[in-house]
C-alpha cells in the first residue's frame, strides 16, 4: 500500500506542468492625423516590421487615427506615450516628475544623450 501510495505521489510530481508565459508590458501610442507607420517606427526608434509583428497589423496600408499601437523595444514601459511640445520654464527635471516615467525610461523613450536637450520648443515624449 505504501509503495503505491508513493508511486503515485512520484507520478504526479513527474508530470509536465505547462509553463505561462510571463506577460511583458509595451507602452501604447494612439495614431494622429498624419502619422504613418514608418513615421512612427522613426519617432521611437524602432522598425515598422517590429510594429506590424507585434501588433498584428493585417494592412500596413491603412492605418486609421486612433488606433492604439504598442511599441516594440521598450518593453517594460507601460501607459500611453504623447509627443509634447516643452514649454518656456520647463525643464528635464520637471518633466520627469510630472510623468509617470523613471528618469532612465524618460530618457531612453527620447533617446537623450544630455538633458540638455530638454528645452522650450523642443518635441519631446512622455506620459499622459
Amino acid at each position: 500500500m505504501l509503495k503505491r501510495l508513493s508511486l503515485c505521489i512520484l507520478l504526479m510530481l513527474m508530470v509536465a506542468t505547462p509553463v505561462t508565459a510571463q506577460s511583458i508590458s509595451y507602452p501604447v501610442y494612439t495614431v494622429q492625423s498624419g502619422d504613418t507607420l514608418s513615421s512612427i517606427a522613426a519617432l521611437f526608434g524602432t522598425s515598422t516590421a517590429d510594429l506590424i509583428d507585434l501588433n498584428n497589423i493585417a494592412d500596413p496600408n491603412f492605418l486609421s487615427e486612433g488606433t492604439e499601437l504598442l511599441i516594440p523595444g521598450l518593453e517594460g514601459i507601460s501607459g500611453y506615450l504623447v509627443q509634447k511640445s516643452v514649454s518656456l520654464g520647463e525643464s528635464f527635471s520637471t518633466i520627469v516628475k510630472s510623468s509617470s516615467l523613471s528618469e532612465a525610461d524618460f530618457v531612453r523613450i527620447n533617446r537623450l544623450t544630455s538633458p540638455n536637450e530638454v528645452f522650450a520648443g523642443a518635441t519631446i515624449i512622455t506620459t499622459k
